[in-house]
């Protein structure tokens, strides 16, 4: 069976300072922002990544490499957008 996954850049911010803001709302600490054409700046984290249960609809910001684990559990997510491409730990994120 194929799946198509649909991208919806335009949920995501774009300008580093509401990214930064962002990730400081959320307390996600070790990160780096990377210039991408597509997405603006993607984001990589050098530790893990804790939404869990912040009644987020969706991710806001484009991970890109979680260096640890990345938990989006018990949200009100509809899609993966923002959903980092690399996790060098658990992914987690039931109950959306």
């Amino acid at each position: 069976m194929k799946y198509n996954i649909v991208k919806n850049n335009n949920m995501l911010l774009r300008k580093k300072e509401e990214i930064e803001s962002w990730l400081n709302e959320y307390k996600i600490k070790e990160y780096v922002l990377i210039f991408d054409k597509e997405y603006g700046y993607i984001v990589n984290v050098n530790r893990s990544v804790d939404l869990y249960n912040k009644k987020l609809k969706n991710i806001e910001v484009k991970f890109n490499k979680i260096n640890g684990d990345f938990a989006c559990s018990d949200n009100e997510l509809k899609s993966l957008e923002g959903c980092p491409e690399i996790v060098n730990g658990y992914f987690f994120c039931n109950n959306n």
